[in-house]
């Protein structure tokens, strides 16, 4: 009876709670690095997102140019034998067809038989946007 009296053995309540202080800041941590993750997995997601609605636009414009028999260029709008392409609010519209989504700004110039056109799509969470330009040049 007197040995199990004089059992030392077992943690102490300092123990316990230096052990619970580790094991939260341990969980803090964890926890923290997966809403980073998160966070960065869902910028890079819209980012890409943006980054293929710019080319997309752009490939499609680009084909709707060099396929047209007369284009002529007012205002940031091209008007082709097929249609009006102009930037309703952030979608790029042909006539009543959506030809790019999330776009922050359209523009479009025809100087000298060239035309330039430039494509700025809208911020992801980042703050970062992407832009896309190239020259077409009109054969006569």
């Amino acid at each position: 009876m007197k040995k199990l009296i004089h059992n030392e053995r077992g943690v102490t309540l300092i123990e316990v709670l230096g052990a619970m202080v580790v094991l939260s800041i341990v969980m803090v941590l964890i926890a923290n690095v997966q809403i980073f993750g998160q966070k960065q997995f869902v910028n890079q997601t819209e980012q890409v997102s943006h980054e293929a609605d710019v080319r997309l636009a752009m490939n499609i414009l680009t084909k709707e140019i060099r396929s047209a028999t007369s284009i002529s260029v007012t205002n940031n709008t091209i008007q082709t034998d097929t249609g009006k392409i102009e930037l309703k609010g952030s979608t790029l519209q042909k006539g009543s067809k959506t030809i790019g989504e999330n776009i922050a700004s359209f523009s479009a110039v025809q100087k000298d038989g060239n035309i330039t056109l430039t494509i700025k799509s809208k911020a992801n969470g980042n703050q970062k946007a992407s832009s896309l330009s190239t020259t077409l040049y009109i054969r006569k």
